[in-house]
């Protein structure tokens, strides 16, 4: 069975009956909200034994947010982007960075500033 996004409030998923009902409910989303559905994600995990700070850069998602990110030990949290991204880590006094370059739909392994992993 096929779903389609309401395009008003309350936001919801409801059965496409047929090619016309789903044409009629996905020419009212905005395309913001087109973006959202089709979004992919870049996670960071921090492999580390201690928090990290974490940046991802927003190129591909303007709605995003490109602040710095503390993740705890063990821990892992998603950023919602379309295409490639920066995504950087600093050590607590901010004397040391590191960076990965990658797509969309990628895990980043935080382990140390030497080794950070893409899978």
């Amino acid at each position: 069975m096929a779903w389609n996004l309401m395009s008003s409030p309350p936001f919801k998923l409801v059965p496409a009956e047929d090619a016309h009902v789903h044409h009629k409910l996905s020419h009212h989303l905005s395309k913001s909200l087109h973006e959202v559905i089709n979004m992919g994600a870049i996670i960071v995990v921090n492999n580390s034994s201690s928090p990290i700070q974490v940046f991802v850069s927003k190129y591909t998602n303007s709605n995003g947010n490109d602040d710095w990110f503390t993740i705890a030990a063990g821990k892992r949290d998603s950023w919602s982007r379309n295409g490639w991204e920066l995504v950087a880590f600093k050590n607590g006094n901010d004397t040391n960075r590191a960076g990965k370059y990658v797509p969309v739909d990628t895990e980043v392994v935080f382990t140390d500033l030497a080794h950070i992993a893409v899978n």
